[in-house]
Parts: structure tokens; C-alpha cells; sequence
């Protein structure tokens, strides 16, 4: 995932997604989201929503679907409201333990 560097663009199109993921109900295990924007491997713009989730080294079947549920939900939403409001990234879910 690459590090973006501020600017004026990335900062106005973060308070968009960040209003966004939001607006949506976490499951449990969610502590916070992070954002990054960069360019994908093809080399068009995207947008990272990396979820910090409680560690957790057997995760309950419910959880996984919880989380795959969110991640299909967040893609979605961004997909469908991204463009409405001038951004052209495709998104990418991610989940990561906290440290």
C-alpha cells in the first residue's frame, strides 16, 4: 500500500471518505480506520480504508463474516457515492491487528 504525501487534493478527497466509512456501523473489533490514496498497481488512483481491528489469532466464524460483510459494504458504498462527489479512486479494504 503506498504512502501518500499531503496535498490540498488528497486532504479534500480524506475529509470525503473519511465522512463516509463514518457514517457506517462498525462491527465489534473495530477500534479506528486509517485512509491512504495513492495509485494502484495499474497505476490508477485508489484509495486504501485500512480498518485496525482487536487481535484476534482464531477469529470466530461470525467475526469473519462480520468483517467480509463490512468490507463488501464500505466498497460498495464508496463505488456508488465516490464519483457523485467528483472522486475517481477505486477503493481497497483492508484489515489489520492493532500493535
Amino acid at each position: 500500500m503506498p504512502k501518500s504525501p499531503v496535498t490540498t487534493a488528497y486532504a479534500t478527497e480524506a475529509k470525503v471518505v473519511h465522512s463516509l466509512v463514518s457514517k457506517l456501523k462498525l462491527p465489534a473489533g473495530v477500534k479506528r480506520f486509517e485512509l491512504q490514496f495513492g495509485d494502484d498497481s495499474t497505476g490508477d488512483p485508489a484509495v486504501w480504508v485500512l480498518f485496525i481491528i482487536d487481535d484476534d489469532l482464531n477469529p470466530s466464524p461470525k467475526k469473519v463474516s462480520e468483517f467480509s460483510k463490512l468490507a463488501q459494504e464500505v466498497t460498495a458504498d464508496l463505488l456508488a457515492k465516490l464519483p457523485k462527489k467528483g472522486i475517481e479512486r477505486w477503493p481497497y479494504v483492508q484489515f489489520r491487528a492493532a500493535a
